[in-house]
């Protein structure tokens, strides 16, 4: 069996495009990651596209062919696709397989049986259509598509685990029983929340009945009574003052004190002394 070996590279106005040749059946464990491609030619000869082939590049659309039986994990993880057909022969969708890409559309084919966890992550999904050949499909396959509105889950006679499809899918970890294979199951999103539909389905025009009306709110609950302030702490006692230290000494005075002390007191005697005599004078005159 033929692993990939020759293919041709076309650069044009700053694009990388790859041409696989057409003896290849497959393309090897990451064969092209992270080269910065912009689109690629997949031959209907190739089988097996391996686990992060085409991982981390620029690719906005890829055609895959019938002959492609199996598509492993990482497969297309981190490019630009808005559109994707998985071709009838793939049995199943691994993880991550197109998870952080731009896809507004996918086409799932009846031969797929699982799909695996993230498969579809981190994209822009509006509307999905789960086949009835779908037994399982695994937690977060969906997560992350912002708007995703609708959800299909066609009819069988098998129970189909719907694990984690966006945060706010109502019963994300239920089982949705399927009794015939003309029976059809839709949710649809209304106020972030999921509900089943309750109209039907026009095969003809693929479009959707009537909803049915959405049930009355319940009651709110009684609002309960606010309960008493707790009492406020007694206040501390307060402490005992301290006692008052000890008056310092006042120092010695200086010599140079004493000297000014002595000439302040002769000064004020030399005063006295000069009223006595004026007051003496003046007495003796009358």
């Amino acid at each position: 069996m033929w692993e990939l070996q020759e293919y041709t590279i076309t650069r044009s106005y700053g694009k990388i495009h790859i041409n696989i040749n057409g003896f290849v059946t497959i393309i090897k464990e990451k064969a092209f990651i992270s080269q910065n491609i912009d689109s690629v030619i997949i031959p209907d000869s190739v089988i097996t596209i391996s686990s992060l082939a085409f991982y981390n590049n620029n690719l906005t659309t890829v055609n895959i062919p019938n002959s492609v039986t199996r598509i492993d994990r990482y497969a297309f993880y981190n490019n630009n696709l808005t559109e994707v057909v998985i071709p009838n022969s793939t049995i199943k969708i691994n993880q991550s397989t197109f998870e952080l890409n731009n896809l507004t559309k996918v086409t799932i084919p009846n031969s797929v049986i699982s799909i695996g966890r993230r498969a579809f992550a981190d994209n822009n999904l509006k509307e999905v259509t789960i086949p009835n050949s779908v037994t399982s499909i695994d937690s977060e396959a969906f997560y992350s598509n912002p708007s995703l509105i609708k959800v299909i889950v066609k009819g069988g006679d098998k129970e189909l685990k719907l694990s984690t499809f966006p945060a706010s899918f109502a019963g994300n970890d239920s089982a949705i029983k399927r009794t015939t294979d003309d029976s059809i199951y839709i949710y649809i999103k209304s106020a972030e929340t999921w509900h089943l539909y309750s109209g039907e389905l026009d095969d003809d025009k693929n479009n959707i009945g009537q909803a049915g009306p959405i049930g009355a709110t319940g009651q709110q609950g009684l609002k309960g009574e606010t309960g008493d302030t707790g009492a406020i702490g007694q206040q501390g006692l307060k402490g005992d003052k301290g006692d008052t230290g000890d008056t310092g000494a006042i120092g010695q005075q200086g010599p140079e004190g004493k000297k000014i002390i002595n000439l302040r007191t002769a000064l004020i005697a030399d005063v006295i002394f000069t009223i006595i005599a004026i007051l003496v004078i003046y007495f003796l005159r009358k």
